[in-house]
């Protein structure tokens, strides 16, 4: 059981490690759709191109002049972008912080009792040790 739990253990750790990574990230994603709806001109913006910097890979940023479409392209994985309107990517960023924040609490709750039922075990793994170190000693 100690094995089992420990194992469990590793992997709920794992998956809270990877969700809480790309949770910052969302938020960034989210971030930048919301200022590209407040530039444009349905956001209430001007509508004109404004700059603003892009990561290009770690500590490598470059600068650009992005003009506000009304459309964004997203990376879903795979190799695979979709465009959507800004309401479609904030909706469906929405929903994934949403999911993301949701897993980390799931997970956390989960660890908590993993964590609960190893110190049962090893309490119990304790108990049982000291018993057979006890009855050896009155033989």
């Amino acid at each position: 059981m100690h094995s089992k739990y420990k194992f469990m253990e590793s992997s709920l750790v794992e998956v809270r490690k990877q969700v809480k990574s790309r949770h910052p990230e969302l938020l960034a994603n989210l971030e930048a759709v919301q200022k590209l709806v407040a530039k444009s001109v349905e956001g209430g913006g001007s509508g004109e191109a404004f700059p603003t910097y892009f990561t290009l890979a770690d500590q490598v940023h470059a600068k650009a002049m992005v003009e506000p479409t009304g459309k964004v392209c997203m990376w879903l994985g795979a190799d695979v972008m979709l465009e959507y309107t800004y309401s479609e990517a904030i909706t469906l960023l929405e929903q994934h912080v949403g999911a993301a924040e949701v897993k980390m609490k799931e997970a956390d709750e989960d660890l908590d009792f993993i964590r609960d039922q190893i110190i049962t075990v090893e309490v119990n793994m304790a108990r049982t040790f000291n018993h057979e170190v006890e009855q050896k000693r009155k033989k």
